[in-house]
C-alpha cells in the first residue's frame, strides 16, 4: 500500500512535513536548515517541511531577525551616544558616534524595508504554490471527466462500449 502526497493525491508521498506532519511528494517537499552549537562544534540540522510550513517558518523568520538584529544594535547603540554626550565629545567621539548612527540606520532600513520586502516575496510564492495546486485540482477534474479506454488511454465518447481506436470492450 503507498502513501499519497497531501496537496497531491495522485502522487506517492516520500517525506513527511517535520512540522504538521503531512505526507508530501517530492516536489512538494522543501528543506531548511538551521545551525545548532558553538563557534567549535557547529553542526546543521536540515528539515524537511510541506510549501505551507517552508514559508511560514521564512516569513517569521525574516519578522523576528529583522527586529532582533534592529534592537540589538541601536540599544547599545544609544548608551554608548549618551555616554559620550555626556562627556565632552572630541573629533574622534563625532566620527564614532556618526559611524554608530550609520550602523543603527542601516538595521532599522533592514527591519522596515528588506525584511517586509522579503515577507511579501514569500508571502507571493505561498499564493502561487496554493493557485498552482488549484489549477491541478481543476485539470485533474476535467481529466477525470473525460472518458478514456482502459486498455490504450485513447479518448472515447462517454457511451461509447467499443474503444475506436484499438477495438477493446468498455
Amino acid at each position: 500500500m503507498t502513501l499519497n502526497c497531501h496537496y497531491h493525491p495522485d502522487r506517492e508521498a516520500k517525506a513527511k512535513c517535520e512540522i504538521c506532519r503531512k505526507l508530501i511528494c517530492l516536489e512538494c517537499k522543501m528543506v531548511f536548515n538551521t545551525t545548532q552549537g558553538t563557534n567549535e562544534s557547529r553542526y546543521v540540522i536540515r528539515h524537511e517541511v510541506c510549501p505551507l510550513c517552508f514559508y511560514a517558518k521564512k516569513d517569521k523568520a525574516y519578522s523576528k531577525n529583522a527586529l532582533v538584529a534592529a534592537l540589538v544594535t541601536t540599544i547599545p547603540s544609544i548608551i554608548i551616544i549618551i555616554i559620550i554626550f555626556l562627556f565632552k565629545i572630541s573629533v574622534m567621539e563625532f566620527f564614532f558616534v556618526i559611524i554608530l548612527a550609520i550602523f543603527v540606520a542601516t538595521s532599522w532600513i533592514y527591519y522596515l524595508y528588506y525584511a517586509p520586502k522579503k515577507r511579501d516575496e514569500n508571502k507571493q510564492k505561498k499564493i502561487d504554490f496554493l493557485r498552482g495546486l488549484e489549477e491541478y485540482t481543476v485539470i485533474k477534474e476535467n481529466l477525470q471527466l473525460e472518458h478514456r479506454c482502459r486498455n490504450c488511454g485513447a479518448k472515447i465518447e462517454h457511451n461509447a462500449s467499443i474503444c475506436s481506436y484499438c477495438g477493446s470492450n468498455l
